[in-house]
């Protein structure tokens, strides 16, 4: 797929053949699968980049920002995002990361810092530390309002104190890393 805006009626032709894709070599990529020593096949392809073009689309269509209603399309967005990084906190990350960094590029207008926001939002972890998980998520929160030049100018009052709020978390955090996160942000 090139590396560009993905058309609407990309979702009509190639999505459903991508997404049957993915469902069919996930589905045989089970614990069962996994602990045989004779699995048959040895290796199943690696479906991340199948999914990455999956949410390039999702990252600019849905019917939640069609309908005007960008604040549900992003908290739908950072959702599936959320649960692409927590899965990757468990193996070998790196390259991938970068994938679904790259894969955020395609958000538009003020959606970029509205998926932030939720990405970010340290406040309600499950314990009192920051897990992988939550660490991968603010690092791609950070991403999202470091890389998109003019970010902030795109913002209305109301998403620059939602930011400001969650840049004020970052900083009173325990993490050092993600403190840094928080300054660099001013």
């Amino acid at each position: 797929m090139p590396d560009s805006e993905i058309p609407k009626s990309w979702a009509e032709l190639q999505g459903p053949i991508i997404e049957a894709v993915v469902m069919y070599v996930e589905g045989l990529r089970t614990r069962e699968w996994d602990r045989d020593a004779k699995r048959r096949p040895e290796f199943l392809p690696d479906t991340f980049q199948y999914r990455m073009w999956l949410l390039r689309y999702a990252a600019q269509h849905s019917p939640e920002a069609e309908s005007g209603d960008h604040e549900a399309h992003c908290k739908k967005f950072a959702d599936r995002v959320a649960k692409i990084a927590d899965s990757l906190a468990g193996g070998i990350y790196h390259k991938k990361l970068q994938l679904l960094q790259d894969s955020l590029k395609y958000l538009h207008d003020k959606n970029p810092a509205r998926v932030a926001c939720y990405l970010g939002d340290i406040s309600k972890t499950r314990l009192s530390w920051l897990t992988k998980p939550d660490l991968l998520r603010v690092e791609l929160a950070a991403g999202l309002l470091k890389k998109k030049s003019g970010v902030k100018g795109l913002m209305d009052e109301d998403l620059e104190k939602r930011v400001e709020a969650m840049m004020e978390s970052w900083r009173a955090s325990e993490n050092e890393e993600v403190r840094i996160l928080g300054v660099g942000y001013e």
